[in-house]
């Protein structure tokens, strides 16, 4: 809905017309009471207290404004996107949909974990990969790089579409965890990362997964931390515990990217941490036990890790 528009000297400008109100003429500058009172009914939906302060009735009046000029701000999208959410409409109809039973069956089974009985997601991901319906929410994407990779704006009704199966993104290489971590490497790995760890994420060859939460700790505040990254020469010694850890036990989960302490003593709280890239075979990575996520566990798992001189 269009909204009216507050000035900078503390007057605003009204015009009731953009809120369906045809009988309330439009307010300038330093209103009346009357106006006020007019402009206040009209959006509350309820007549003004005569008792009822004026400061209380402009408080009300500029919660529903906007400062600086009046600006309209349109959302047409590009016959681009238009093009490729039918394509992601039309692939979720025909392949995704009717699997959903099935994927839902194998995720609450044992198996849930169990690349034979995960292969018909990777199918699926191989038919959304040649088709180009593949890695839709990296813009950083280079020429070279597989997929087609759109701004978040173009992104956002695609996979408002892809999302209404929890699970669907995967089939387009395009779900959380893995995601987040594309976009980590993509703005800070230097170019031998990028083709060891980014590449692979972008193919589709593997997964990964983001070790941050603790299980000690209120990790909702990353300063609580207490995972500890070591240097050890050319090396990193890293321990700690985490859980929480999505996807770290699906299949294709190939790494981690850990969170934790480098410079526990910095007296800055917000410069003590640092991310480092681990394998998750490791010597040391320990999956101790999966965790339920609303009273359920799930594909990938949600573990508690121990990191034991890693």
């Amino acid at each position: 809905m269009p909204q009216p528009v507050v000035d900078g000297v503390g007057g605003f400008q009204v015009e009731p017309v953009l809120f369906g109100i045809e009988d309330v003429p439009p307010v300038t500058g330093e209103p009346s009471n009357e106006a006020i009172q007019q402009v206040f009914e009209a959006l509350s939906g309820r007549p003004a207290n005569a008792l009822e302060p004026r400061q209380a009735v402009l408080n009300h009046v500029h919660q529903h404004t906007t400062r600086g000029e009046h600006r309209t701000m349109t959302f047409e999208l590009s016959e681009q996107t238009l093009e490729i959410r039918d394509r992601v409409v039309d692939f979720m109809g025909k392949h995704v949909y009717p699997v959903n039973h099935h994927y839902h069956a194998v995720a609450r089974s044992e198996r849930r974990n169990d690349p034979d009985a995960l292969a018909f997601v990777d199918d699926l991901r191989a038919q959304a990969k040649e088709l180009g319906l593949w890695n839709l929410f990296f813009p950083h994407l280079r020429e070279d790089e597989p997929g087609t990779g759109l701004s978040n704006y173009a992104y956002a009704p695609i996979f408002e579409e892809m999302a209404k199966l929890p699970w669907a993104p995967e089939v387009f290489n395009c779900h959380a965890p893995v995601t987040g971590n594309m976009e980590l490497l993509g703005a800070a790995a230097n170019e031998a990362q990028r083709r060891k760890w980014l590449l692979p994420l972008l193919e589709g060859e593997c997964y990964s997964c983001f070790a941050a939460t603790e299980p000690e700790v209120a990790s909702s505040d990353a300063t609580n931390y207490e995972t500890t990254i070591t240097r050890d020469g050319d090396d990193y010694v890293v321990n700690g515990r985490k859980w929480f850890i999505s996807l770290s036990m699906h299949p294709k989960c190939r790494f981690m990217i850990l969170m934790g302490k480098t410079n526990p003593e910095n007296p800055n709280r917000h410069g003590q941490h640092g991310v480092i890239i681990i394998p998750m075979d490791t010597p040391g990575v320990q999956i101790l036990q999966d965790a339920t996520v609303i009273n359920a566990y799930h594909v990938g798992g949600h573990p508690e890790i121990l990191l034991d001189n890693v």
